[in-house]
């Protein structure tokens, strides 16, 4: 995975409030993630508040500038497919869609 897309995670996992140690899966140690966050800080992307990381209007805006440089657009912006969890396989018989419910008359 390369910077921008692991800065991309990172940010839509803080968006969220989210596990940031979700993120050992693509293979960044705590120390990293830590270095990453204390940079995204420093640059005025992020804020502390308490035990909250939230994004500030600045990180806002590097996060969609990150999405136009790797051109994820629409619901792609806020998914990245590159994860471990890409691979699982589940059978029809594992889906459930329920049936269409008739409109009860009064």
């Amino acid at each position: 995975m390369k910077d921008k897309q692991q800065e991309l995670l990172l940010m839509q996992i803080i968006r969220i409030n989210g596990n940031v140690l979700a993120l050992e899966k693509y293979s960044l140690s705590p120390a990293e993630i830590l270095k990453r966050v204390n940079v995204l800080r420093e640059e005025g992307k992020v804020e502390f508040d308490g035990d909250k990381i939230m994004v500030t209007p600045v990180g806002s805006k590097y996060y969609n500038l990150i999405c136009r440089d790797l051109n994820y657009k629409g619901v792609y912006k806020y998914f990245i497919d590159d994860g471990p969890i890409k691979g699982m396989q589940m059978s029809i018989d594992q889906i459930y869609i329920p049936r269409k419910r008739a409109k009860r008359l009064k």
